[in-house]
């Protein structure tokens, strides 16, 4: 598909229900009705093998409607969203640590139940006895 020039309306229309939205970080896709950056979603369904039976248990929250509505937004406008993904990639504990050491703490961060997978180095969405 032909994406270069489609604004963001134009993109809505092709893909209903995806709306837009400034974050600190530039324009963002959103998943109708729950906050997510479309970016969010895909980054998980490639985190466990784009197995779409697995997505829907990992957002159990989410109707198929606003899964489909991601999926099929990222079929739609996969540089985009690949970027985004490669962009947040970059923002590990260690380039916050060199970029913000006076601010940063991982012993904060762990305290605050923030764990990272290092192993693909994303958010662990594990759930956490406590």
């Amino acid at each position: 598909m032909a994406t270069e020039t489609l604004s963001e309306a134009e993109k809505a229309r092709l893909i209903p229900g995806i709306h837009f939205m400034t974050e600190p970080t530039g324009r963002c896709a959103k998943v109708p009705g729950t906050g997510l950056g479309v970016w969010e979603i895909i980054i998980r369904f490639k985190d466990i093998g784009n197995d779409r039976a697995a997505l829907s248990r990992e957002f159990d929250w989410l109707t198929e409607a606003q899964l489909n509505t991601a999926l099929a937004y990222y079929v739609s406008f996969p540089s985009e969203i690949d970027q985004r993904i490669a962009m947040e990639d970059k923002y590990t504990p260690e380039y916050i640590a060199a970029k913000y050491g006076h601010l940063y703490s991982p012993k904060h961060a762990a305290a605050a139940g923030i764990q990272r997978n290092r192993a693909e180095n994303r958010p662990d969405t594990t759930p956490q006895s406590h």
